[in-house]
């Protein structure tokens, strides 16, 4: 069985294109999220102290960190 497949029209090529500029837009959001918490994070220790941050730190840095596993993991995507 052979499979033939056509060339890629204008119309195919602009859709990839587009879908490419918003994979590249998500990423950026998502690596901005990711350095948003963590600046939370720091600022959060020097105004009050890491002991004292408690629940807010700890939910800032899971959230980092999900932007971050995020963004890495759609980046290394050739599709």
């Amino acid at each position: 069985m052979t499979v033939t497949t056509s060339p890629p029209t204008a119309r195919t090529r602009q859709r990839e294109e587009v879908s490419q500029q918003e994979l590249v837009r998500y990423l950026e959001d998502r690596f901005a999220c990711a350095q948003a918490c963590d600046d939370c994070v720091r600022e959060c220790a020097v105004r009050q102290g890491p002991a004292e941050c408690g629940e807010g730190a700890r939910l800032n840095t899971a959230c980092a960190d999900v932007c971050d596993a995020t963004s890495r993991v759609l980046a290394e995507q050739s599709d």
